[in-house]
């Protein structure tokens, strides 16, 4: 029974592995953040050239138009997640990229060594560079919950055309109980400095220098949010320890225009417009600094 139980298993594995590729992919759905965050960094651990160029950053950062930057950047940015869990990352692929852009608004939160540690297994290594069924993509629930979602979606629609909808109109896409509700949230979240800033900045320092050795180009950047949370206490307290650590007169800063007002969903994550019109901002910048002596 055993035996029969295990060839089954590897008949349906190595038929899944072989059905796979040809698997559509319209309702392909990864169920939640922490599962988006570890498809992200498998993509770029298994998929990538050590010579792309990343984005580093929080969910902050995801909306940011990378191809507007150019053919050869990453997002290697995970919602609720650190940019030192990307530069460690790096760091275990060995990798050296060009031009690493860093966001430095979330820079309290330390590495997800949880995460960090499934990319490093090296069995799970050699399963998932042999096969990408053994990935986060590979998880037959993403169909699944792709397929549910659509139904869900739809029905959501068809009861909308029978029953009418609320006609409350919405602030940047969100409902504007919902808007004030999250920017009272941030409001007290970004109300005091973050436990072990400087414990990570210093951190972040020898990461950062130690790709600058290795011939990367270090852009640090800080992503704007709704004007009422821009002087917080949080991150107040984060601009004044980069700035200790990181001057402007030795690194490499991108800077934005403080008097726009800027749009946003929630408080912090801009909305798409404002994220393509910032992005081009950066790509502007960027191309300057690199071409820079």
């Amino acid at each position: 029974m055993i035996k029969k139980s295990i060839l089954t298993a590897l008949v349906l594995v190595t038929a899944y592995h072989f059905l796979f590729p040809y698997l559509p992919r319209k309702y392909f759905q990864l169920s939640g953040q922490q599962r988006e965050n570890y498809f992200r960094a498998q993509r770029y651990v298994h998929d990538l050239s050590p010579e792309t160029n990343l984005i580093l950053g929080s969910s902050m950062s995801l909306r940011l138009n990378e191809q507007a930057l150019g053919s050869n950047y990453f997002k290697l940015a995970f919602g609720g997640g650190s940019i030192l869990t990307g530069l460690e990352i790096i760091r275990l692929k060995r990798a050296h990229p060009p031009v690493v852009l860093i966001e430095m608004n979330q820079v309290g939160w330390d590495v997800d060594h949880e995460l960090v540690h499934d990319l490093s297994s090296p069995w799970l290594c050699c399963l998932r560079n042999y096969s990408p069924i053994f990935r986060e993509e590979g998880r037959p629930a993403n169909f699944v919950n792709g397929i549910l979602e659509a139904l869900v979606r739809h029905s959501c629609r068809w009861g909308t055309r029978w029953l009418g909808s609320d006609k409350t109109a919405p602030v940047n896409g969100v409902n504007p109980e919902l808007f004030a509700q999250l920017m009272r949230m941030f409001k007290d979240y970004l109300a005091t400095t973050p436990p072990g800033l400087n414990e990570n900045v210093k951190k972040l320092g020898d990461y950062v220098d130690a790709l600058t050795s290795s011939g990367s180009i270090c852009v640090f950047y800080e992503m704007p949010v709704d004007s009422s949370l821009t002087d917080l206490q949080s991150p107040r307290a984060v601009r004044e320890a980069a700035a200790v650590r990181f001057p402007r007169t030795k690194y490499h800063w991108l800077a934005f225009d403080q008097q726009h007002r800027y749009e946003t969903s929630d408080g912090i994550h801009l909305t798409q417009i404002e994220a393509d019109r910032i992005t081009e901002t950066m790509a502007h910048q960027v191309n300057q600094i690199q071409r820079s002596p």
